[in-house]
């Protein structure tokens, strides 16, 4: 509705049905929420829309940790699976590859590089949810408009949930409660510009 576009980063194991490993749920934060996962053909709307979707590995695994136990051939699985998967469900050949807790090492991004992607960059400005905790609607606010008055018309913000309870990372509860928090930022915008 606001010509907004959105950047998302998808384990492709985990993208519509199929069983998860408990490590699955607890490290995606899924628990009681197994099945209201992301579907493929959500992916492809995405895609329709003018959103930039990425591969995010196949099980969210740590790239690092893999290449550290030297455990080669689940890293580059994680990769090169990730990425075909990737092009058989949507027809897009990915430009960008994103990795799990933003964290990457010299033999991880030549591993991207050799299957044909670049590292997602995640020089972005990162907020979490604000209930409860994390950053205000009114500190974001003031991020874009301070980028906006420097004469930027494009910001990346990197948005993630945050667990009213515990802080921490946690998934919007659906996709309406992920457009009501995007209502208020852009609420707030136009309040303050």
């Amino acid at each position: 509705r606001r010509g907004w576009v959105g950047a998302f980063n998808v384990p492709t194991s985990v993208i519509g049905g199929g069983r998860l490993a408990r490590e699955q749920v607890e490290d995606l934060r899924l628990e009681g929420n197994e099945d209201r996962r992301m579907t493929w053909d959500e992916v492809r709307e995405l895609l329709k829309a003018g959103h930039e979707v990425y591969p995010h590995t196949c099980d969210h695994a740590d790239l690092p940790t893999l290449e550290r136990a030297k455990q080669t051939r689940e890293l580059d699985r994680q990769v090169a699976e990730a990425k075909q998967t990737f092009i058989e469900q949507t027809g897009v050949v990915p430009r960008y590859f994103c990795l799990p807790h933003d964290s990457c090492t010299p033999t991880v991004e030549a591993l991207i590089r050799r299957y044909g992607m670049e590292p997602f960059s995640h020089s972005r400005q990162n907020f979490g949810r604000v209930w409860g905790g994390g950053l205000s609607l009114r500190d974001i606010t003031s991020f874009l408009l301070s980028r906006f008055g420097c004469g930027e018309r494009h910001v990346d913000l990197m948005i993630h949930g945050i667990d009213r309870a515990q802080g921490g990372w946690m998934p919007f509860e659906d996709v309406a409660d992920f457009i009501r928090f995007l209502d208020e930022i852009f609420y707030y915008m136009v309040k303050h510009n």
